[in-house]
């Protein structure tokens, strides 16, 4: 439940409501009907749950919350989708997970347009995986243009051409996404995408690094790396 700067009588209540549900048994909670809870009691219900290893009893009151017809002002839904996603995705059900990560779009441009990007860059991972590559190189390639040193972004880009086998724009992306974060200063994603590289070359049959070959320029030798 988010924090307020001024309390008031509906919100001390309800603090009172999640506090009771922490102290309950986990077997009576199982039993509760959702319909008859506020959403911020669903969630409260379904973390106990899940703490306690059950998932499908959680699962429940989570769906239940953000099927809501009046969603609270008191509650953050953004977790409870990615918490659904999650586990829709886990259990192979990626059109369900897609299904709420949709929802989970709608509600970030109206309450947190700053996370769209990671909304749609979950939503290309999850295409990529259900068989829908088109949709998803749609995806990054969007992504990438926006903010093309966007390391992330062109990492999974890169990433997934190569398991489409298309090797040479595959590495010539994954250089870009290394060198993005070279120059924002992040050196284990630097590391990251060096080994991925690594792989992505041996993969296609090139040596994991560029091989230094010897040109001339005036009979003066020029190194030049060439992949």
């Amino acid at each position: 439940m988010t924090q307020s700067p001024t309390e008031d009588p509906e919100i001390e209540a309800l603090r009172a409501k999640v506090a009771r549900i922490r102290r309950e048994p986990v077997a009576r909670l199982a039993q509760l009907d959702p319909d008859g809870l506020h959403d911020a009691e669903r969630i409260a219900v379904a973390a106990r749950l899940q703490a306690k290893k059950q998932p499908a009893a959680a699962l429940r009151f989570l769906e239940a919350a953000v099927a809501s017809p009046e969603p609270s002002p008191y509650v953050n839904y953004r977790d409870v989708y990615l918490r659904l996603i999650e586990h829709w995705r886990g259990a192979g059900h990626r059109q369900r997970a897609l299904e709420y990560l949709e929802q989970l779009c709608a509600y970030d441009r109206q309450r947190a347009p700053a996370m769209l990007r990671g909304d749609r860059r979950l939503m290309a991972e999850i295409l990529a995986d259900d068989g829908q590559g088109e949709r998803a190189l749609a995806i990054w390639r969007s992504l990438v243009a926006e903010q093309p040193q966007d390391g992330t972004a062109l990492y999974e880009l890169g990433s997934f051409l190569a398991r489409l086998g298309q090797f040479p724009l595959a590495i010539q992306i994954l250089e870009r996404a290394t060198e993005a974060w070279r120059q924002q200063g992040y050196a284990r994603l630097v590391e990251l995408g060096e080994q991925r590289l690594a792989v992505v070359r041996q993969e296609a049959g090139l040596p994991e690094t560029p091989q230094p070959v010897y040109a001339t320029e005036g009979g003066v030798p020029i190194l030049e790396a060439k992949t």
